[in-house]
């Protein structure tokens, strides 16, 4: 009688996911048109008063963002290309927020902006989401200001005013793409909902696409499980 091993190994494969890539407003792979810049949050006394800053925006009680780009004039827009299977805008709303143009790949969508918010604060949400992209080919977003909401807080002001403040991008990316994903920073989870403030995560790295993660498949069977084979000559 003679004794064979017979060894079962239990070969892990990786299984890649996307992840999402942050891009903030001041990156350069976003081009802006019309008057403009990044702003900064105001800052706030220990009784909440707003200090006296130049060109800072009121973000309520607990800023959602770092920062944010402003278009000031309704002839201004901004676009940026981008490979990856979703999209999200995320801005800076409020009562008398406009409504708005966003062009993806040819195709315009007309988004309200306006978000009830406590005091006009600008709060953050994500005004526009897009999923089930093809990763593979490069694609474009654009948004222009349509014009005045009709549906504004017009207790607050605004009958000329025109206006859009961007806080990010979120596209999410394949892993094994990421030598092609636009510049930023890879994020969390994120939020699609145009209806509710996006998550602090959203606005500085995150709003409701698909987080990266690894998982083990055991696949192949190939050595290591120790059983012996008796075989009888």
């Amino acid at each position: 009688m003679r004794f064979y091993p017979l060894v079962l190994t239990f070969v892990p494969l990786a299984v890649l996911a996307d992840h999402n890539v942050t891009i903030d407003d001041t990156d350069p792979v976003i081009q802006y048109t019309g008057s403009g810049g990044h702003s900064t949050p105001c800052e706030l006394s220990s009784s909440g008063q707003i200090l006296s800053q130049p060109g800072c925006f009121s973000n309520g009680p607990q800023n959602c963002t770092s920062g944010a780009h402003i278009l000031q004039e309704q002839t201004g827009t901004l676009s940026m290309q981008f490979k990856g299977s979703a999209i999200y805008m995320n801005a800076l709303l409020d009562g008398i927020s406009n409504t708005y143009t966003v062009t993806l790949d040819g195709v315009a969508t007309d988004v309200d902006g306006v978000r009830n918010t406590a005091g006009g604060a600008l709060l953050c949400y994500t005004l526009f989401a897009q999923t089930n992209l093809d990763a593979t080919v490069e694609h474009n977003i654009s948004l222009s200001i349509k014009g005045l909401s009709p549906d504004r807080n017009t207790t607050l002001g605004n009958d000329n005013t025109f206006f859009f403040w961007l806080d990010n991008f979120i596209v999410t990316t394949p892993d094994e793409d990421t030598s092609s994903s636009p510049n930023g920073s890879a994020s969390g989870s994120t939020s699609a909902t145009g209806s509710s403030p996006a998550s602090p995560s959203a606005t500085t790295g995150s709003s409701g696409a698909v987080g990266g993660f690894v998982a083990i498949l055991p696949s192949i069977l190939v050595g290591i499980a120790s059983a012996w084979l008796l075989v009888h000559l």
